[in-house]
């Protein structure tokens, strides 16, 4: 298995990527840690425009359910150490133009994503710490916030924003999301204190929280795996952390380790997922040592993992990938050598 790779773009500390929808056709942007520009590509990886100059600090793409040409970032956080200005703002094409307008003002927001129960949805928004004294200071700990999500966002403004409210707080490096879509719409949490699923309401009012893993994550991502009907949960730990190791469901939110990565892995950062030729392929990258790139794929006859390597010393934030003219594509944002490449697998 090869892939073919070109560098895209040039962006400083390039960071957040996702695809979705504008004017009748895949696309997909690419977001910066610091200021710099939102970046828009075609799904073959050209670039098309920028949308918005100077619009850093984006951990977080989400398209708008249902609008094609709207989608929500967060905005302004720069590093657990400069988030005060976080917000969720709302981004979105009209008559042509793509304007910006503030959902919520919201600091240190890190990750977030719109969930539904098939009637309403709901915007689920973690942030990283509640605010700090000094540099790393990590004694003020992250919150999940909620709020019901109305079909029309563009009466949102800096005078008139979305309410939020706690749903749980006391998350310390309170970093991972993962929002898992099927019949029942939930997200998977990730802090120093654990795996949380949070479940939005169903019949009653009522959000659900269930711990389901008691140790410290920075990310988290399930899926099934080894094609087996049960689902494997991939973790990385700790914050920002060396360790890759895959858990297997037993039992409903009941897990035990079937696998560890042979070595640590300095500072793992990108997970992603995708069904390539009928396997699942996950993806991984990280931002320290070799700074690599690489999947790993379920060996059936061995009963472990292999690793396919893509690429290496070009730090990965984050990964998307999509299949588009019936090929399969992948896109990563590179944040440690201010690059997004984009990989085509061959036939």
């Amino acid at each position: 298995m090869k892939f073919n790779k070109k560098i895209i773009a040039e962006m400083e500390k390039a960071y957040s990527v996702n695809n979705f929808i504008v004017d009748g056709k895949l696309k997909f942007i690419v977001g910066t840690e610091k200021n710099g520009p939102l970046n828009l590509f075609d799904a073959n990886g050209k670039y098309e425009e920028t949308i918005v100059e100077e619009y850093g600090g984006v951990m977080s793409i989400i398209p708008v359910p249902n609008q094609e040409n709207s989608f929500l970032t967060t905005y302004k956080f720069y590093s657990p150490n400069d988030g005060y200005d976080a917000k969720i703002v709302q981004v979105k094409k009209r008559n042509g133009n793509w304007t910006v307008n503030v959902i919520t003002d919201l600091p240190f927001v890190h990750r977030f994503d719109i969930l539904s129960n098939g009637k309403e949805n709901y915007l689920i928004a973690c942030t990283i710490k509640s605010g700090f004294d000094f540099k790393n200071d990590w004694n003020q700990p992250g919150k999940i916030y909620i709020a019901k999500l109305p079909e029309n966002l563009d009466n949102f403004n800096e005078k008139n924003q979305l309410k939020v409210e706690v749903l749980k707080d006391g998350l310390t490096k309170n970093h991972g999301f993962y929002k898992v879509n099927g019949e029942k719409e939930y997200a998977l949490i990730t802090s120093e204190n654990g795996i949380f699923k949070v479940i939005p309401p169903q019949k009653s009012d009522e959000w659900l929280i269930e711990k389901i893993l008691d140790q410290s994550t920075s990310d988290s991502l399930i899926y099934d795996l080894d094609g087996d009907g049960k689902n494997e949960l991939v973790t990385f730990s700790e914050f920002h952390g060396d360790h890759l190791d895959i858990y297997k469901e037993v039992s409903d939110n009941n897990y035990e380790k079937i696998y560890s990565y042979k070595k640590p892995i300095r500072f793992l950062h990108a997970l992603n997922v995708q069904v390539i030729n009928g396997k699942p392929l996950l993806f991984v990258g990280h931002r320290g040592g070799e700074r690599d790139l690489f999947a790993l794929t379920f060996n059936d006859t061995l009963n472990t993992f292999d690793r396919i390597d893509i690429d290496s010393k070009i730090g990965p934030a984050n990964v998307s990938s999509y299949i588009f003219e019936n090929k399969y594509r992948i896109v990563s944002a590179n944040r440690e050598t201010n690059t997004v490449t984009f990989y085509t697998l061959e036939d």
